[in-house]
């Protein structure tokens, strides 16, 4: 294990037992905030495919009041399946009660060759972090899945978390990709 690796592991460990440290009340106010932030972006307006993960409750900065508004609203949303070898492709879905849990507890779509969405049809993808840099880096789980596919995006990357996550500068390998805005409770940063 690299240098590198070792010291984002040990993020990693600080970054979640930080995270899980909030109450429910505290969190849903944090999200609730961000939310807000979120669905003001000038890049949600006119926005037809909105790219995004589905939230774990607890762990990760909720997607759930986003994906409800964008489908409420006609805006197509498309869900991971993460796969062997770090990839993940996305699908389509017209409700979150189209998902069901993989082996890991995350709500994922099936897998649907009708459903699959091209990396080019997305006009943003929002990104979990465990912790951002004020550059745009982000530390995440540690599988690599974001890395590999925000490669073949182009449309803006957007990054979501909790103010209080983020640091001054994060360890970087030269795979990771960085977000090109990021979004907290409290502000917007653009890279």
């Amino acid at each position: 294990m690299s240098n590198i690796e070792e010291q984002k592991n040990e993020l990693r460990i600080s970054a979640k037992k930080q995270r899980a440290s909030l109450s429910a009340i505290q969190k849903e106010k944090l999200d609730k905030d961000l939310l807000n932030k979120l669905l003001s972006l000038p890049e949600f307006k006119n926005v037809h495919s909105v790219f995004t993960y589905i939230s774990m409750p607890i762990k990760e900065v909720s997607t759930t009041g986003m994906i409800e508004f964008c489908l409420t609203e006609g805006i197509r949303v498309a869900v991971p399946v993460c796969k062997a070898h770090s990839c993940m492709d996305f699908y389509y879905i017209s409700s979150l009660d189209e998902t069901k849990q993989n082996k890991y507890g995350i709500l994922e779509p099936e897998e649907n060759e009708d459903r699959l969405a091209s990396p080019s049809e997305a006009d943003l993808i929002i990104i979990p972090g465990l912790k951002f840099d004020k550059r745009g880096y982000r530390l995440g789980w540690g599988g690599g899945f974001y890395d590999r596919y925000l490669k073949n995006c182009s449309c803006p990357k957007i990054g979501i978390c909790y103010e209080d996550e983020i640091t001054e500068l994060l360890p970087v390998d030269n795979y990771d990709v960085k977000v090109d805005m990021l979004v907290t409770d409290k502000t917007i940063y653009k890279f």
